[in-house]
């Protein structure tokens, strides 16, 4: 199953099915928080920055059932697997993805129906395989989490801001390598992740959070960002201190536009273009009446995030991250 936004309001019913039927479940970024991240048959989400497993089970099974989802990447699934596609919106049915058969409807309908309707359980052998391969992927993301280099890993960054951020929070993810760490690493609660889907826009991480904090004034409320996206709208701080809109910025500092200069390395090409010069965001966060942390070592990060998490005010934390190349990057 591969479960999308649209699945919000039926959380329970996702999993009935899915435990029914005996059916691995994977999510999109947006949908992330709708399944405990220990239930036996979470693989995490598809796609380069999802799970290596998810791809792998995909592979290996019969069919894929989309619910509420429109994420189809062409480029990690098998193109001869059969789908089959729910969603409330007609004109999302086959937007995306080849489908074999479709069922245009609201979860809060349909799930109901497939449950009573569905035949019961999967194979044992099928099923000791998702945990097989569970159980090695949860190592692996373990390992990532414990990395202390410097400069400081991007998985060790997203595992420290799993550690302290409020179980309900507002999360604006900006656009670049950054987020598909995220969605490797993160094990969501109940946070309300954001992200430019379609458009994959620069930028898009501040002005986002500053809505959801006047949407949502008492829930925490962070932006995730690298150096290259948040200096398109950086300069948009200065709205958030005059309206005293208390978000915290996280930032993957790398000095370069990562995700396209990786996929430039990876294609041999040279990287021209590929670094980014950026001010002193510490002092220029300072100057707009933010509060600013830097850290550009692994024991300073957990400290840093709590104190700018805490913090009534505007908040930044610099952090001075590796370039890491995401697993199956290509031009």
């Amino acid at each position: 199953i591969l479960a999308g936004r649209g699945v919000k309001g039926c959380e329970r019913e996702l999993l009935q099915l899915a435990e029914k039927w005996g059916a691995p479940i994977m999510t999109t970024l947006p949908a992330k928080s709708c399944v405990p991240h220990d239930h036996q048959l979470y693989i995490g989400g598809l796609g380069q920055g999802g799970s290596d497993i998810a791809t792998e089970l995909l592979r290996e099974a019969d069919g894929c059932l989309i619910l509420g989802a429109t994420w189809w990447p062409q480029e990690v699934v098998p193109a001869p697997i059969p789908v089959i596609q729910v969603d409330a919106r007609p004109e999302n049915i086959g937007d995306r993805m080849p489908i074999t058969a479709a069922v245009a409807g609201g979860m809060s309908s349909v799930l109901p129906q497939m449950i009573r309707e569905i035949g019961d359980g999967a194979p044992f052998a099928w099923l000791q395989r998702v945990q097989e391969l569970k159980g090695n992927w949860k190592s692996q993301l373990e390992r990532e989490a414990k990395l202390d280099t410097e400069p400081i890993a991007p998985q060790r960054v997203v595992a420290a801001l799993h550690q302290v951020v409020e179980a309900d929070a507002i999360m604006a993810l900006d656009v670049g390598d950054h987020l598909l760490w995220f969605n490797r690493v993160f094990q969501a609660k109940k946070q309300e992740i954001l992200i430019s889907g379609r458009w994959r826009t620069l930028g898009f991480g501040l002005p986002a959070a500053m809505a959801a904090k006047l949407a949502e004034p008492e829930r925490q409320v962070v932006v995730l960002a690298g150096d290259g996206g948040f200096g398109t709208t950086w300069a948009d701080l200065i709205t958030a201190v005059a309206y005293k809109l208390p978000i915290s910025i996280i930032l993957i500092n790398n000095g370069v536009y990562a995700m396209e200069r990786n996929r430039m390395i990876k294609g041999g090409l040279k990287t021209l273009g590929g670094e980014v010069n950026s001010p002193d965001f510490v002092q220029m966060a300072e100057a707009f009446g933010a509060e600013g942390y830097r850290v550009e070592q692994t024991k300073e990060l957990e400290p840093a995030l709590r104190a700018a998490l805490a913090s009534r005010e505007v908040s930044l934390v610099d952090v001075r991250c590796d370039d890491t190349i995401v697993p199956h990057t290509k031009l």
